[in-house]
């Protein structure tokens, strides 16, 4: 089944791949704007009233969920600290 994703989950996607190339200070609205397909940065402004909006929601997708992924994975886990380890970066990694 295909998901399409939004216009605003299209934008942190950009924002959050562009970021990682230049550097989340190097990153302009009209960059991101040109390498979205989905809208320009008329509509970024639409969901977001500034830049720094979107860095929230860069670091809420990417760094939180992962985050919260990566204690889950372990808490369900059993076994040591290292047969923990163990798992979450050589069988859930691969």
């Amino acid at each position: 089944m295909y998901l399409k994703r939004s216009s605003k989950e299209a934008i942190i996607e950009t924002t959050f791949l562009l970021s990682l190339k230049k550097g989340f200070d190097n990153v302009s609205v009209n960059d991101i704007g040109k390498c979205n397909s989905m809208c320009g940065s008329s509509g970024i402004y639409y969901h977001f009233k500034k830049k720094e909006d979107l860095l929230d929601h860069v670091i809420d997708k990417y760094v939180v969920e992962n985050t919260n992924a990566f204690k889950n994975a372990l808490d369900s886990h059993n076994g040591t600290l290292i047969e923990k380890l163990k798992f979450v970066f050589i069988i859930m990694l691969e």
